[in-house]
């Protein structure tokens, strides 16, 4: 399919979803709540969000082992994740290896492996936070429960691919270079290209080796999802919820992880709040005012990425002069 395709797909994704959602309150009612929203309270999720990045540009520090700095990196994660924000289809991750390769030098296979690594300790850490929650919150809803009981199958299962990855590499390496071998399709440039970018991708997934990097993804990660879902939290208490913020892991995470998952849809807009009014109504909030809220801290979320973006944008322009 091509690109205007996709956009088209994309859009009526969007729209449809949107619109569904829409049906289900009443628009004044949302409108009020999105005016009545404290300015200390959205200020103070800025700063938490804020921090997050700079979190994340430490922990992408790390992963490159110290081959770009963290002021140069930071510019870098505001526009990465502007353009995550935005784009469908988990599409903007593309923008971290480009400019890291263009500004930073770092190699396409490094700049891959280490975004697969942050990807990786991203997962773990919401899973970390959401059965941590569901352990400290009370009248926990039997839908979370089972959930609970996925999510930690899910992360088991990852953490095994992840140290197989890590420790046997060359068995995972050795098995697309006997299929190309063996049905010539090493005859095409192409073909041994991407062998090539997929094998030194898995030979960089290595630096896992080392426990000190190990240490240092795993509080970065930790404390950079923590301000996530304190600004979450911020924006919430802004608009008059007084949820603990045990609760507001529980329900925001659903949201979190169809913002990961590679969903055709424009600013994730539709999905992200519907995930959001599911999650939040089965803890025990009115269904409008979930729905209403679940578009107004996506709008916080999206507004604070295009400031960000925009600071990061600039910054880089001054890096290319």
């Amino acid at each position: 399919m091509n690109k205007e395709g996709r956009i088209i797909i994309s859009a009526l994704i969007t729209i449809s979803l949107v619109g569904i959602l829409l049906t289900q309150i009443d628009l004044n009612e949302a409108l009020s709540l999105l005016f009545s929203i404290s300015p200390l309270w959205l200020l103070i999720g800025f700063a938490f969000y804020s921090l997050g990045y700079l979190l994340r540009s430490i922990r992408f520090s790390f992963l490159l082992t110290g081959k770009a700095r963290v002021r140069d990196l930071f510019p870098i994660v505001c526009v990465h994740y502007l353009t995550n924000n935005i784009l469908p289809a988990r599409t903007g991750e593309l923008t971290y290896i480009y400019l890291v390769k263009k500004l930073q030098k770092i190699q396409v296979s490094e700049g891959i492996s280490s975004l697969t690594i942050a990807r990786f300790f991203d997962f773990i850490s919401i899973t970390f936070l959401f059965i941590l929650s569901a352990f400290l919150a009370e009248d926990v809803p039997l839908v979370v429960e089972d959930t609970l009981y996925y999510v930690s199958i899910a992360a088991c299962l990852l953490i095994a691919v992840f140290v197989f990855l890590v420790y046997k590499s060359d068995a995972f390496i050795s098995l697309p270079n006997w299929v190309i071998q063996k049905t010539g399709l090493h005859q095409f440039n192409a073909i041994v290209f991407i062998q090539g970018k997929l094998v030194e991708t898995l030979t960089n997934l290595r630096v896992l080796r080392s426990k000190r990097l190990i240490f240092h993804c795993l509080w970065t990660s930790a404390l950079t999802w923590l301000c996530i879902y304190l600004m979450t939290y911020s924006i919430l208490k802004g608009l008059g919820f007084n949820l603990s913020i045990f609760l507001v892991i529980l329900g925001s995470t659903i949201s979190v992880f169809t913002n990961i998952l590679p969903i055709p849809s424009i600013g994730a807009f539709g999905v992200y709040e519907g995930a959001w009014a599911v999650a939040f109504i089965s803890l025990g909030v009115d269904k409008e005012a979930a729905i209403a809220s679940g578009f107004v801290a996506h709008l916080a979320l999206l507004i604070f990425s295009v400031i960000l973006g925009g600071i990061g944008s600039i910054k880089l322009g001054y890096l290319r002069r």
